[in-house]
């Protein structure tokens, strides 16, 4: 549908130029009129016309003024004026103004028919282009919030080498001066509704990484969290001018977690690990960051490092860790002062937190090993048993998914590659065809195959490149369509970064060894 504006202070020049649009375009549209420049500009306002006719000689704000004021607001509108001098005295400011085209009065019917097609063509091809740009822009959201995710995961479970996080930092268009690893945990008993669903969870987390996020970026600190997982794990970036002595960490936490409260009604415990300038240290940092306190008081002992630890394990699929964490917890569950219900409902937490981190280490997002059927009235023995018999089960059931970790969906994601790399497809775009969630699909492809899928995909098209480029038969324009690539100067710039010479050095190259 598009949406045309008549502004004219001459009824019969309205209703003529409408009964000419109405009756000769083959185009579905919506008219609308405007007697003056100044309802011209009101009515644009909530009509919000694709293109705009406008008679240049009006009482009061005349067409040059109204169009002006119009533009301003939707700079992607297309202008025709209608002038009665043949000689368009306002050519110069039309100019400025933007104008796509002018007719003048009386019109002949093809003249406006011709016209109007001419600048319907110019809106599509606009649309098209934004489109494309928002399409653009939504990628880059998806993948910079999976780059988020991924390198907080990483950083958290497993630290990183230095140059691999300042890798995630350039990506990400970070400045880091110092950093800081941090958690969350929401206790979802104290939400006024009942949270069963990993979907009303996902959205409470994310809501409060948000809250979280904008409290930080208050005092300057960027924080890039992700909520996959059961707890929330969070890195703080402190930039460059940052006076990191003078940040009151625990301020900020006892306010996030208050403002939560208020926000959102459930409590929640937030803790941050030590300040680290040396990234070498983020896993560290996060090693300790469930011991420091903001919001839910730890008064009653609830062991948060060891929930940590056990998440790790259990990420990991590291029986070893998994059985030395689960001795920690058992002693603690024998000797701490902690109220033994306490003590119970801490372990029925750990059984629902081992169970959803276990999921996301599965391609269906599923586990089939069951949440202990335990109860807080059950004996304390039985329940501790009960539990080290699920993690038995559990780190079973992720054993066997490592062993047979599906090389077949790596290898149908290189399939896909194959049948595809001439088009426009992304990590997402394989992932869905393989049935596994990007974020895994990405891991398992880079532990199988030991590169990126990225780096595998650009690898391809240059190796197409250089074969199609080896022929000599095809334009340089031709080729990066050919190999995946709509423009042609991105394609020079992969390809020179891959290959240290531009496509035509390199055309040039293999001539003259011809020779």
């Amino acid at each position: 549908m598009y949406r045309i504006l008549i502004a004219d202070d001459e009824r019969l020049e309205r209703e003529a130029l409408k009964f000419i649009l109405n009756k000769g375009l083959d185009y579905p549209i919506e008219i609308q009129e405007a007697v003056n420049g100044r309802e011209a500009i009101v009515r644009s306002r909530s009509f919000q016309p694709d293109i705009v006719f406008m008679d240049i000689k009006m009482p009061g704000i005349d067409g040059m003024e109204a169009s002006a004021g119009i533009r301003e607001e939707l700079p992607q509108v297309q202008l025709i004026f209608l002038t009665a001098y043949n000689k368009f005295e306002y050519a110069r400011e039309a100019i400025h103004l933007g104008a796509s085209d002018y007719l003048v009065k009386p019109s002949s019917e093809s003249s406006v028919l011709e016209t109007t097609e001419r600048v319907i063509k110019r809106v599509e091809q606009i649309k098209k282009e934004m489109d494309k740009r928002r399409n653009n822009e939504l990628k880059l959201s998806r993948a910079a919030e999976y780059l988020e995710n991924e390198f907080v995961y990483t950083a958290a479970m497993r630290g990183m080498p230095i140059g691999k996080f300042m890798d995630y930092i350039a990506i990400l268009d970070l400045d880091f001066k110092a950093g800081r690893g941090g958690v969350m945990k929401l206790f979802y008993d104290t939400y006024p509704l009942q949270v069963d669903s990993g979907y009303e969870k996902t959205i409470l987390k994310k809501r409060c990484s948000l809250i979280l996020k904008k409290r930080f970026a208050r005092a300057g600190i960027q924080v890039l969290a992700n909520s996959e997982l059961a707890i929330i794990y969070f890195l703080l970036i402190m930039p460059e001018d940052t006076d990191t002595g003078k940040i009151e960490f625990a301020e900020i936490l006892r306010d996030t977690a208050e403002r939560i409260r208020q926000d959102l009604s459930i409590d929640v415990h937030i803790g941050t690990g030590d300040t680290f300038t040396d990234p070498g240290r983020c896993l560290e940092s996060f090693s300790t960051a469930g011991l420091s306190e903001g919001g839910r008081e730890n008064a009653s002992g609830y062991p948060m490092d060891l929930e940590m630890a056990m998440e790790k394990a259990v990420m990991k699929v590291d029986r070893t860790e998994a059985d030395r964490v689960y001795t920690e917890i058992r002693d603690w569950f024998y000797v701490s002062d902690t109220a033994v219900e306490e003590k119970k409902q801490f372990i029925l937490e750990l059984t629902t937190v081992l169970r959803h981190s276990a999921a996301f280490q599965s391609p269906s997002g599923i586990i089939t090993e069951a949440v202990p059927n335990l109860s807080v009235f059950d004996p304390p023995d039985h329940m501790i048993s009960s539990f080290k018999l699920f993690l038995n089960k559990l780190m079973s059931e992720l054993e066997h998914i490592r062993e047979i970790e599906n090389d077949s969906a790596v290898e149908q994601g290189c399939r896909y590659i194959e049948e595809n790399f001439t088009r426009d497809i992304s990590l997402e775009d394989a992932a869905e065809h393989c049935g596994l969630s990007s974020f895994y699909f990405s891991r398992l492809f880079k532990r199988k195959k030991k590169i990126t899928f990225i780096d595998y995909l650009t690898n391809r098209r240059m190796e197409e490149a250089r074969r199609l480029l080896a022929d000599g038969g095809l334009s340089i324009k031709e080729i990066s369509g050919m190999t995946g690539y709509s423009d042609p100067n991105y394609f020079t710039r992969v390809f020179k970064r891959v290959e240290g010479l531009s496509p035509s050095a390199y055309r040039s190259k293999i001539i003259q060894k011809r020779q």
